[in-house]
């Protein structure tokens, strides 16, 4: 637009500024009425600031001016406003449209009272278009940055809510309450979940937060199909998560312990949990049946190992380990002579399983990775 005022522009502004109270008031009628979302709020919670956003725009107006730095900020401010009061921004800007259609017609109507003409009136038509523009940006970027604020407050609501419901530090009066008011059915089963990473979205209904550095929550649907361990609990109603949140946890780190990929709940990791959760008498296994002499070595290790996979079958451990299958029974022979144990009676297998995962455990990282000869 031309920074130079045209002629005649100051008298048409002196009488909009006399219509003031009548245009603001109209127009203030005809957004409420146009908008839904304005029918929550009271008439003063929209009256009163409503009438000084437009005092500021018609001071724009009278000195023929895009707004100052100081009308951006409460333009900010208003946008921010409405969106605090759950206005939303469709709404907001069509407010925003009425008011600017409304001014500019009203300034039309009041110029051919004075007999302006019609280059006087386009130039009027193109000022309040980009007066309108000014004024939008700044209504919009306080809007978006106040509906940010209040998605950010509402996330970490969220997580502090499932962190307390998944710990069990919600009290069972505030529990329904606070579940309603995040959208969730207290009648409803969950699943919780921890991992170590974020789980992507799947659609389903999920509520996440951190707990140790892990990733936690809980589900209406748990689908994972990644590499990442997960542990999961059954499914229960919300009263019930913290008992089962707890047999999540101890699924996960069961599944990192033994390097287990996947999705899994306490029953599918079998006894390994048990391992986990009682070394002492995984110690005393250790001792009995892998005990620290130099016979027993890498080898012969991951020969057991894969001898109870299979079933305590020799052919198939030969196959596997890709060895002949006297070299197994050379082996089996060897760790029998050293140790004493005699691997046919019936409670040697699991008992030796046991210190075998237990043995798992104790290893550095690096120790796990065998290398295989014949």
């Amino acid at each position: 637009m031309s920074s130079v005022e045209p002629a005649g522009w100051r008298d048409i502004a002196v009488e909009l500024l006399e219509r003031q109270q009548v245009v603001t008031a109209r127009i203030a009628l005809k957004v409420r009425s146009g908008a839904t979302g304005y029918a929550e709020l009271s008439v003063d919670q929209f009256d009163a600031p409503h009438a000084e956003n437009m005092a500021f725009l018609l001071r724009s107006i009278e000195g023929y001016r895009m707004p100052t730095a100081v009308e951006r900020t409460h333009m900010r401010e208003f946008g921010a406003l409405r969106a605090t009061q759950g206005i939303g921004l469709e709404d907001f800007l069509q407010g925003g449209r009425v008011a600017s259609r409304e001014l500019l017609a009203e300034i039309i109507d009041i110029g051919r009272i004075h007999n302006v003409t019609d280059a006087f009136l386009l130039t009027a038509t193109n000022y309040m278009l980009d007066l309108t523009d000014q004024f939008m940006l700044a209504f919009t970027a306080g809007h978006r940055q106040a509906e940010l604020s209040h998605a950010r407050l509402d996330e970490q609501q969220r997580a502090d809510f499932t962190r307390a419901l998944l710990l069990g530090s919600l009290e069972s009066t505030h529990l329904v309450l606070r579940a309603q008011h995040h959208g969730i059915d207290p009648d409803r089963t969950y699943v919780p979940f921890r991992a170590i990473a974020p789980l992507p979205a799947n659609g389903a209904l999920t509520f996440t937060t951190t707990i140790d550095g892990d990733h936690a929550g809980f589900t209406d649907t748990l689908t994972h199909s990644g590499d990442q361990p997960i542990g999961h609990g059954p499914a229960v109603r919300l009263n019930q998560l913290p008992g089962s949140f707890a047999l999540a946890t101890r699924a996960l780190r069961t599944a990192i312990t033994f390097h287990r990929s996947g999705s899994y709940n306490l029953g599918d990791l079998g006894l390994l949990p048990a391992v986990l959760a009682d070394p002492d008498t995984g110690d005393q296994l250790v001792h009995r049946y892998l005990p620290s002499i130099p016979e027993i070595d890498a080898t012969i290790l991951t020969t057991l190992h894969t001898y109870l996979e299979t079933g305590q079958n020799v052919d198939r451990t030969a196959t596997k380990l890709i060895v002949h299958s006297n070299t197994i029974r050379y082996r089996l022979k060897r760790y029998q002579d050293f140790t004493g144990i005699d691997l046919r009676a019936p409670e040697i297998p699991r008992e030796l399983w046991w210190a075998l995962r237990r043995h798992e455990v104790l290893r550095p990282r690096q120790a796990r990775v065998i290398e295989f000869d014949s």
